[in-house]
């Protein structure tokens, strides 16, 4: 179920759902259990977060690309779940603070655009430092939004929220030698968002980027490096140039923008 459809499946399930039943999200973004609890006022909305990608790689084949356990807020019928699948694959971690790992998660999340746009799969767009700078940047601004607004990002994955950035925006011998040989990346891993490309469908570019920016339109600030992928990704869905290679993509979301001292995104 993608973030576009969140609303038509919450009018679906308040029509047929017992008052009793639990909805699990576990999907992008973070403002996704918010319109479920809108219209699912008489069950219980449950927070969750899926850390690995999932390729489609034909018909009836899936691809399980990264890794990472599920995460789901803390309460009891969770726990009851989580006791129930055990320590296997699959099994189910709690958590106390959801908003930070729904951020978290969301500044990893920061590259599905910038690979849909790459046209290409994970480790070929991150071994081009030029997509990194601008995925460094992205985080970079969303970091002090979310400062400013008090929320404290989780560490997902093996870097935490503040080092994250300078490990992405590494010059390449940095990068490439020795970050992904901790990180290992599946060859075939992509993006949903470019399947979406793909198949001429509507992405989640409002719930991935398009948070980073209204989260700044609430704070009266600016998001110019989220708002420029945001405004790519909405072209890209009506036709428009859908492919950019590295320099041309940093240089049309980056170009304006001054150097970050001592890093240089």
């Amino acid at each position: 179920m993608k973030s576009t459809g969140t609303e038509a499946a919450a009018r679906e399930i308040a029509r047929h759902a017992k008052g009793t039943a639990t909805v699990i999200s576990l999907q992008n973004g973070v403002s996704n259990p918010d319109v479920l609890r809108k219209r699912l006022s008489r069950q219980t909305v449950v927070q969750a977060m899926v850390p690995y990608n999932v390729v489609h790689l034909g018909p009836g084949r899936w691809h399980r690309a990264t890794w990472g356990d599920l995460v789901a807020e803390d309460q009891e019928t969770t726990r009851d779940l989580a006791a129930r699948i055990g320590d296997r694959p699959g099994r189910l971690l709690l958590a106390k603070d959801m908003q930070g790992v729904a951020w978290g998660k969301l500044l990893l999340n920061l590259n599905n655009a910038i690979n849909a746009l790459s046209g290409t799969t994970y480790l070929a767009e991150l071994q081009q430092r030029d997509f990194r700078r601008v995925f460094a940047a992205a985080i970079i601004e969303t970091l002090a939004l979310l400062k400013k607004k008090g929320i404290r990002p989780a560490k997902i994955g093996k870097v935490g929220p503040e080092l994250l950035p300078h490990v992405i925006g590494a010059p390449d011998f940095v990068f490439n030698k020795l970050f992904l040989k901790v990180q290992k990346i599946d060859p075939k891993g992509r993006g949903s968002m470019a399947d979406d490309f793909d198949a001429g469908r509507e992405t989640e570019i409002d719930w991935l980027n398009g948070e980073v920016v209204r989260l700044a339109e609430e704070l009266g600030e600016k998001a110019p490096v989220n708002a420029a992928i945001v405004e790519l990704v909405k072209q890209a869905e009506l036709g428009v140039q859908r492919t950019w290679s590295a320099k041309q993509l940093c240089e049309h979301i980056l170009g304006g923008h001054k150097k970050v001292k001592g890093f240089g995104y």
